[in-house]
């Protein structure tokens, strides 16, 4: 701060007509510039990428599988469907598929929260669009009549694109993970439906 104060009084000094006679310099960290920043990267074709502070740990999977049983059940159900049934292990493999699910789910939470603070109106967009193709995914759930993981994946790539398209400057990562989050909440909370 000193030296922007001792720069402030340089300018000033000067006694140049572009600057004010209270002209000072200031300093500004990142936080100050995040509505700023996609743009300058898309501009300049980097991309973005907003991880989870940290990654969550079994512990913390665990506690949140115990608080929130219905939403797991939710997932142990789907995800049983998904398992051909001349496969060996399901109950192990669902587990998994589960297990991965509430991972997404909450390191997928802790990297939105984190976007929606640093960049409010792109977390608005996503959150319109993720329900738009919510209600797409509902009708397409309802009519559908083949291989489960057939329309797992379908919704999965279709999702992706609709993330990528929407938000050109996210990095392919941050994409993925945005992916993997909205498809485990779907799971958890029941718009992807096997019947």
């Amino acid at each position: 701060m000193r030296h922007c104060r001792v720069k402030g009084q340089e300018y000033r000094d000067l006694k140049n007509p572009i600057f004010s006679n209270d002209f000072d310099v200031l300093v500004y960290d990142i936080e100050f510039f995040s509505a700023e920043i996609p743009i300058v990267l898309n501009f300049r074709q980097d991309k973005i990428d907003i991880d989870a502070p940290q990654k969550s740990t079994a512990k913390e999977i665990a506690d949140w599988k115990t608080k929130q049983i219905s939403l797991v059940d939710n997932a142990v159900k789907k995800h049983g469907q998904r398992i051909p049934s001349s496969a060996g292990n399901t109950d192990e493999r669902v587990n998994k598929l589960t297990q991965k699910s509430v991972s997404d789910f909450l390191n997928g939470d802790s990297m939105i929260r984190k976007w929606a603070e640093k960049y409010q109106e792109q977390y608005e967009k996503f959150q319109k669009v993720v329900s738009q193709f919510e209600e797409s995914v509902e009708s397409k759930c309802v009519v559908f009549s083949g291989d489960n993981n057939t329309l797992y994946f379908e919704i999965e790539k279709e999702l992706r694109e609709k993330i990528q398209a929407s938000f050109n400057f996210l990095d392919e990562t941050m994409i993925d993970r945005l992916t993997n989050r909205v498809m485990a909440d779907w799971i958890l909370r029941c718009p992807i439906s096997f019947e």
